[in-house]
Formats: structure tokens, C-alpha cells, sequence
């Protein structure tokens, strides 16, 4: 039996990163995925079981490859495969009234822009206009995966910061790219609350986690 897990990230998350292209360069990008589409189309229809690790995802299985959708029909097998999570490591939250006003609100991301993490930087402005809310707004941490050799991660928390400057918002928020777990565990133990701002994200592990 063969069991394969597909994603289809490149295809429904791609367009951000085709946008900074050359024509030339997104055309022969663009033949390069027909052909390695049709290849991966081909060779997952020969699988005894296709594992995907959500309903998203294999709504977009069948959208990128649908021959496979009449495959899984009839005689072949689709399976949603939840991720599982390692809570060995987990703390229980803190839940004291006294230390709600210094409780962070926090996203938990990779520094990639299909993450959307501009979204809280917004909302986050947009609430702290508010008379009533702008003195006891909980500071903000922006905090999840970096890589100082990732161009785009380099890019994108430069392009964050520089969006917080112009909101006005630079001294509520902390930017923590490279957290350690234990930072991340006490991160969630402590947090006010937990924002998630991708968009068409396959399976989201930190809701699952918060």
C-alpha cells in the first residue's frame, strides 16, 4: 500500500509569490508546475490510499487534480489524517484577574506574507483609536518561525515593522521572530488571547494548539 500526502500550497497560495516575477520568469514558472502538476496528477492515481491532513485540503486536491476526485469515487480511498499534537510540553494557562492587563495578545505565525499578519497590525491600530480602549489595550507580540537565510522572512518582518511604524502602533508591539518552544509554550500560557489571520490555510496547528 502507498500512502501519499500531498499539498497544495504552490497552487492556492502562489500568486504572492509569482507577483515579484519577471514575465519570462512566471511563464517558464508556469510551465514547470503544468508539467510537475500533471506528473504528481498521474502518480498519486496509481496510490492505494491518498492522506490529507483536512476537508480544505482535499477540496483542493480535487481542485488542482480532478481526475482524482472520479478516482476517489470509485475505487480509490481519500482519507482525512488530522495532525497530532505533542502536549508533553504544554503548561496550563493563567488565568488571574490581576495580570489580565499584562496578558499579550499574541499571533503565533511563520514570517511568510500568505500568514496575513498585517491583518492584526491593523485591527490592532484600529482599535487602539478608541478612547476607551486606547490606554488599556494589552501590548501586542508578534512572534513564530524565522530564518535569517529565508529572504522572504527577512523581507516580510521589515515590511511588518516598518507597516507598524506608519499605524502608530510601533510601542505596543513586540516583534519575537525565532521563539524557543519553551518561549512559545509560555507565550500561549500567558496570552490574553490567540489571533490566526492566514487565509485558505490547510490545517491551522496553533488554534489547534491554543
Amino acid at each position: 500500500n502507498t500512502n501519499t500526502n500531498t499539498n497544495t500550497n504552490t497552487n492556492t497560495n502562489g500568486q504572492q509569490e509569482q507577483s515579484n516575477q519577471t514575465p519570462e520568469r512566471s511563464l517558464l514558472r508556469s510551465l514547470y508546475r503544468t508539467v510537475l502538476d500533471d506528473i504528481e496528477e498521474r502518480t498519486m492515481g496509481y496510490a492505494d490510499m491518498i492522506v490529507v491532513n483536512s476537508k480544505f485540503t482535499k477540496s483542493q486536491v480535487h481542485r488542482v487534480f480532478p481526475s482524482l476526485r472520479q478516482q476517489t469515487n470509485n475505487n480509490h480511498a481519500m482519507s482525512v489524517l488530522y495532525p497530532a499534537l505533542d502536549t508533553s510540553k504544554f503548561q496550563d494557562p493563567i488565568f488571574v484577574s490581576s495580570s489580565l492587563s499584562e496578558s499579550p495578545i499574541v499571533s503565533l505565525n511563520r514570517f511568510e506574507r500568505k500568514k496575513n499578519i498585517e491583518l492584526v497590525l491593523k485591527a490592532y491600530a484600529l482599535v487602539s483609536k478608541e478612547k476607551k480602549t486606547k490606554d488599556n489595550l494589552p501590548p501586542l507580540v508578534i512572534a513564530g518561525g524565522y530564518d535569517l537565510r529565508n529572504a522572504e522572512n527577512v523581507e516580510y518582518l521589515q515590511e511588518l515593522k516598518k507597516l507598524a511604524s506608519e499605524l502608530d502602533i510601533s510601542s505596543k508591539i513586540q516583534f519575537r521572530p525565532s521563539v524557543s518552544d519553551e518561549e512559545r509554550s509560555n507565550l500561549m500560557r500567558t496570552a490574553l488571547c490567540i489571533v490566526y489571520t492566514p487565509h485558505l490555510e490547510h490545517f491551522g496547528i496553533v488554534p489547534l494548539e491554543a
